[in-house]
């Protein structure tokens, strides 16, 4: 069994620019490792370039797999200083040349942050934009490719639906899931419920996931990024961040609530001006007092 979790393991970090060098005599290792009888029925990894290996995969395994699909809010990504999918696969963020550059002249090294340093979304625009642009490459090709090739052994699974509803849809969610992928552990709502209450119940989890977490920047850069992913939020069916404001309006949500994950928020307390805004959230604390 380990040997065949290694070698899975070891098929799973071939990186993109490596898939052009296969050949089916590289591949019969791998095809003959995983029809042992000491291949686990079931296993899994989580790994980004998984979304660009789901061809490879399914001829090594014969269509013996299924491709749970775990999407995140492109907005949530794009406005995150995490940007390592950004240095991975620049050129689907619109840079041509070099890791960090777009052209001969023009650099983006200030796209990736040193420790602790902050940047205002203003000067990270068009980070965040090609931020957004690589998470749609990758998530619209890898769900078309599931969908056309893969039929039910294509399992898209939007994870705001596990944390931002309530208790009962979340478990219902859940138990969708258990049982569209064939495993019987979580075979009733309650069970479903039980696993949403252990995992997805903190009240701080909604906080760091839609709008919540980059509703307080700068509305221009909102509508910016969601016209560099329009096809891909509409795919995954995201709602356009106005609409989701008119929501918390409804649910008496004050738009202070919203936080910008990327520098400093454009909702400011007085005195707050130029302040980051973990500084500005410090100095609402203290005037709460």
């Amino acid at each position: 069994m380990k040997q065949a979790t290694d070698t899975i393991r070891e098929f799973a970090n071939v990186g993109q620019t490596q898939l052009g060098k296969w050949n089916s005599r590289q591949l019969k290792p791998w095809e003959v490792g995983l029809d042992r009888k000491e291949c686990p029925r079931r296993m899994g990894w989580k790994h980004g370039p998984t979304l660009f290996l789901q061809p490879v995969y399914e001829h090594v395994m014969g269509g013996r797999h299924t491709f749970v699909h775990i999407i995140r809010d492109g907005r949530d990504m794009a406005f995150s200083r995490n940007r390592n999918n950004l240095a991975k696969y620049p050129k689907f963020g619109g840079q041509v040349v070099g890791l960090f550059k777009l052209g001969k002249k023009k650099t983006y090294n200030h796209c990736f942050y040193k420790p602790n340093e902050h940047h205002s979304a203003e000067k990270d625009r068009e980070c965040i934009v090609m931020q957004m642009r690589v998470w749609e490459k990758m998530n619209l090709g890898a769900a078309r490719f599931g969908q056309r090739e893969m039929g039910l052994r294509y399992v898209p699974v939007r994870v705001e639906d596990l944390i931002l509803p309530d208790e009962r849809t979340r478990a219902e969610t859940i138990w969708r899931f258990f049982k569209r992928i064939g495993v019987g552990t979580v075979d009733t709502t309650a069970k479903a419920q039980e696993l949403s209450q252990k995992i997805f119940s903190s009240a701080s989890l909604k906080s760091h996931f839609s709008i919540a977490r980059w509703g307080g920047c700068n509305p221009a850069i909102i509508d910016e990024v969601e016209a560099a992913g329009a096809e891909g939020l509409a795919h995954f069916g995201y709602s356009a961040w106005r609409t989701l404001r008119e929501e918390q309006k409804k649910q008496g949500i004050p738009e202070s609530a919203n936080s910008c994950s990327v520098g400093i928020s454009q909702i400011q307390v007085p005195g707050s001006e130029g302040l980051h805004s973990g500084e500005a959230n410090t100095k609402r604390k203290k005037k709460g007092k």
